[in-house]
């Protein structure tokens, strides 16, 4: 069987489990299976987290270290579930020598978006060598 036949019949059995989602859920509107009530109740603390995060990284770009660790602290206060504000965390406990703490850090990260591919490397930094950049 060729590589055509074989997307062929993904898309056909691709198409089969929509039209089956369909029927089994025939009452709910389009956008009722897309959004669940938790994203809406935590809507508005996630803005205010990404406003923190941003404050934070424009700290940590005027060199202001204590100001950004304190609004990345904010920032997984209002939304635990940001694997930025840990990861950006974790890179400024990395740089003042806080290796231990950065490692949770990062770990956390990783919890909160198992495919953060830097947070793995940071993570495997600290961890091996606690090398500082």
């Amino acid at each position: 069987m060729g590589i055509w036949q074989h997307r062929r019949l993904y898309l056909v059995g691709l198409a089969g489990f929509v039209v089956a989602w369909g029927i089994a859920q025939p009452n709910l509107p389009p956008a009722a299976i897309a959004e669940t009530p938790t994203q809406f109740a935590q809507a508005p603390n996630a803005a205010l987290a990404e406003e923190a995060l941003n404050r934070g990284l424009a700290l940590i770009q005027q060199g202001a270290v204590e100001p950004a660790t304190v609004a990345f602290r904010e920032a997984i206060e209002l939304d635990p579930n940001s694997a930025a504000a840990y990861y950006n965390l974790g890179l400024v406990q990395r740089q003042t020598g806080q290796l231990q703490e950065a490692a949770t850090s990062f770990w956390q990260a990783l919890e909160a978006d198992p495919y953060f591919a830097m947070a793995y490397s940071n993570l495997g930094g600290v961890t091996l060598g606690g090398w500082q950049s």
